[in-house]
């Protein structure tokens, strides 16, 4: 059985939380020996109390660099023999830890493969592709100058265990003093120009005119959050908009809202959509050709031009107004997803390439 470390720098991150945790199981069911390496984690109640491997935590790791040496020994003292890369050309040089065994990188877009084989050391054996916009049956071999590696396709996973939650609700209303009863839409998104978040807090102003029971917690951090304040008080709209900093639990933030709102593709945004789809929370999106082939308007969710902001607060009020079509686009959201990236595609690749 061979023995495979996984590192992750970080399981706060939406991304990359669904996508280890949705492939994990798997592998293990598949006879792998998974340890995960993070320098960090959230609640072990939440994201983490699903993860059916030992997880290597660094307590006392400043810095990369010293979190590097760490990861070093232990890889060493593990006896690994797999070493998989999860945070694409930004992560760990494999040569210069000096680690040895087989190594593989899982990479979310051709241009990082680019990326990871045009570095001098530390190049990856193997790569894990998690391209939406690829074709699903592409695999084979990728070649950047006289370097050639071996890659298979997988689709991302989503959490199955992700359902909508009662008190996850009741949390977050408390913490912003939402009213019970009240339509709170999350979006989570880093807040930067590209993230288009003033079309969201416009669309709960023009919401604000038919209704006051609308709210918007917008989860992420950046150099934007106090303009962005500023501009929900020029809106009239400060007491509906809620600024969340990163959440603990992204998870769990998104389980408590009545609808989703995707505003641009920056970010986590496929990720974050998949698991309110999962959790059965309609979402609203920017047709941005990233999400199409994931929302399908009017079957998986609703899709509105880019930079739309009446468009939000259009389908928003639709699907408040109409609770029979609400319903039936979450059971086909639901389905949809659950189907589509729940599947083991590559798996087995991925199996064969572990056991050497």
């Amino acid at each position: 059985m061979p023995r495979v470390l996984v590192y992750v720098p970080t399981l706060y991150r939406l991304g990359l939380a669904a996508a280890l945790l949705g492939e994990l199981p798997l592998l293990v069911r598949h006879g792998i020996d998974v340890h995960i390496a993070t320098s960090e984690i959230p609640d072990q109640e939440n994201l983490a109390a699903g993860i059916p491997v030992p997880v290597h935590r660094c307590k006392t790791c400043p810095g990369d660099r010293m979190w590097q040496f760490s990861l070093r020994k232990t890889a060493r003292d593990l006896r690994a023999d797999v070493l998989h890369n999860w945070c694409g050309p930004s992560g760990v040089d494999w040569a210069w830890m000096g680690i040895r065994g087989r190594r593989v990188a899982t990479v979310n877009n051709v241009h990082q493969i680019a990326s990871l084989l045009n570095r001098k050391s530390g190049k990856p054996e193997r790569i894990v592709l998690q391209d939406e916009n690829a074709n699903p049956e592409m695999s084979g071999a990728f070649r950047v100058g006289a370097t050639t590696v071996p890659w298979i396709r997988t689709r991302a996973k989503v959490l199955e265990s992700t359902t909508h939650d009662q008190k996850d609700r009741d949390y977050f209303q408390s913490r912003f003093g939402i009213p019970s009863g009240s339509i709170v839409a999350v979006a989570a998104a880093t807040l930067e120009p590209e993230s288009r978040l003033k079309d969201l807090i416009w669309a709960t102003d023009l919401l604000g005119c038919v209704r006051d029971d609308v709210h918007l917690i917008i989860a992420g951090s950046g150099r934007q959050k106090e303009k962005l304040r500023r501009f929900s008080r020029l809106t009239d709209s400060a007491s509906h908009v809620h600024f969340h900093g990163l959440p603990a639990d992204p998870v769990a933030m998104i389980r408590s809202a009545d609808l989703f709102w995707q505003s641009s593709p920056e970010g986590s945004g496929r990720y974050a959509m998949m698991t309110a789809m999962s959790a059965g929370i309609p979402v609203i999106a920017a047709a941005e050709r990233n999400f199409q082939d994931l929302v399908l308007h009017q079957q998986t969710g609703l899709l509105v031009p880019p930079g739309s902001r009446d468009g939000f607060a259009r389908w928003s009020g639709y699907l408040t107004d109409l609770p029979a079509q609400k319903q039936q686009l979450v059971r086909q959201a639901a389905s949809f997803v659950q189907d589509q990236h729940s599947n083991t595609s590559g798996l087995d690749q991925l199996v064969d390439w572990y056991n050497g």
